[in-house]
């Protein structure tokens, strides 16, 4: 057995990861989930976080969504207009506001993931967006964190177990920011 499931639990779950067969307590997909991330260590950062928010976020694979880029403070995301469209052949509000909101906690799960802390849970707290300019073709998401910010996030939860950090996204299509989101994320230990 792996050592996340030491074969006492009644319910199991077999769950096949990269041709291999592993056994997790049923109902443990976090469990899942962190396993199989810390298994695929040859993959590169953009690949690792690609296939979480696939993972984590089911809806982002009919979106097309992906990680085209990733910084120390920022990471950008990617996806297509013909899978995010509205009735006016525009960018529907919600897939950019989803695509915002997950460059800004891909960026979060970046940085823990490079400090090597595995969290209960990231999620957004509040966000705000303003739309700004129609989007009518391809479009990317691109977050950015101040170091500041990030530095008091990572000491809160030193202390705390619990800490929020702002961020912002903002919308590009053709070289101009067509949308701006301001959110604050929470991530518990």
């Amino acid at each position: 057995y792996p050592p996340l499931c030491d074969g006492s639990s009644i319910l199991c779950k077999l769950v096949k990861i990269q041709g291999k067969f592993y056994i997790f307590p049923s109902g443990e997909i976090d469990l899942v989930f962190k396993f199989k991330i810390m298994y695929n260590q040859g993959m590169t950062h953009i690949e690792k976080l690609t296939e979480k928010i696939s993972n984590y976020i089911p809806l982002t694979k009919s979106m097309n969504l992906k990680v085209v880029s990733i910084e120390d403070q920022s990471v950008e995301l990617f996806a297509p207009l013909e899978a995010n469209k509205n009735h006016m052949n525009s960018a529907f509000g919600g897939s950019l506001y989803t695509v915002a909101v997950l460059s800004c906690w891909g960026l979060t799960e970046e940085i823990l993931e490079v400090t090597g802390i595995i969290p209960k849970y990231t999620m957004i707290k509040s966000g705000h967006i303003d739309y700004l300019k129609p989007v009518r073709g391809d479009f990317a998401a691109k977050s950015h964190a101040h170091k500041q910010d990030i530095d008091a996030f990572l000491l809160g939860l030193s202390r705390k177990q619990l800490a929020r950090i702002q961020m912002t996204s903002e919308i590009f299509y053709n070289g101009d920011v067509c949308a701006r989101l301001v959110g604050e994320f929470v991530t518990a230990l």
